[in-house]
């Protein structure tokens, strides 16, 4: 419903717009401010909010890019889940301060400052996938050949591949 209020409006059309004149039409910088939009916006909207009003306006603009939607999806998981972690509004830092002890010396600061490192980490994996696209789709291996996963789970073999 969203999409198609946004659609009718015109708003993709101007996001896309908007955009393209902000990354002077290179489709890789569109691609970084896309994400630099959901990693902003994720810090203070819950992920399925995200996704249902403002995925809709980006989809059709990084499909007229040539990008594959599912590395899109990829990197949409990647991006809101660091957001999640990440100040002002990181909601799971306010529930690890609920759990800690009353009476600890643990001060929410001290919370903030213990996800920087994964926050980086997030950080490189969302780089590697924009990098590396075969990264977000790999085909799992059950024997010799490759197989999809549906066909790995209805052969019923699940073994290791042999390696080369």
């Amino acid at each position: 419903m969203v999409g198609l209020c946004n659609d009718g409006l015109g708003a993709t059309d101007a996001v896309e717009g908007i955009l393209n004149f902000v990354a002077y039409g290179n489709k890789w910088l569109t691609l970084r401010a896309i994400q630099g939009t959901f990693f902003a916006l994720g810090t203070c909207l819950d992920d399925t909010a995200l996704l249902l009003i403002i995925a809709p306006v980006y989809v059709p603009t990084v499909a007229s890019l040539g990008f594959s939607l599912v590395r899109f999806d990829v990197l949409y998981v990647i991006n809101t889940k660091a957001a999640f972690i990440t100040p002002p509004f990181g909601h799971t830092l306010f529930l690890i301060r609920g759990v800690v002890p009353k009476g600890s010396r643990i001060t929410i600061t001290d919370i903030y400052r213990s996800i920087i490192p994964f926050v980086g980490m997030q950080a490189v994996c969302l780089g590697m996938v924009m990098a590396f696209p075969q990264n977000s789709t790999v085909p799992a291996k059950c024997s010799d050949r490759e197989l999809t996963c549906n066909e790995c789970m209805n052969d019923g073999t699940m073994r290791r591949s042999k390696m080369g």
